[in-house]
């Protein structure tokens, strides 16, 4: 992939390759959740996929103390992704 110089960030070099991978997946979950209005703590917020997105967002709002419902499709059943939903901590 090709990107222009200013558009990259340093990572230091005691950061691992995978939390490196996974931050730009939360980045995505933290902007969706900022723009529905669901930063402030509290509420009950609704996920809608249970793809690595949507389980960081579950992650996050259960982190700001909302109740989370989760919703999926049987595919997310087949992956077990709904399970991992939960044992995530949604409600």
């Amino acid at each position: 992939m090709k990107a222009p110089e200013k558009a990259l960030i340093h990572v230091p070099g005691n950061v691992c390759h995978e939390d490196v991978c996974l931050t730009e997946m939360a980045a995505v979950a933290m902007h969706g959740i900022r723009r529905s209005g669901f930063g402030i703590p509290g509420g009950i917020a609704a996920v809608v996929g249970v793809g690595i997105i949507g389980l960081a967002a579950l992650q996050i709002l259960k982190s700001l103390g909302h109740e989370v419902v989760v919703l999926g499709v049987q595919r997310d059943e087949e992956f077990s992704r709904l399970r991992i939903a939960e044992e995530l901590g949604a409600d």
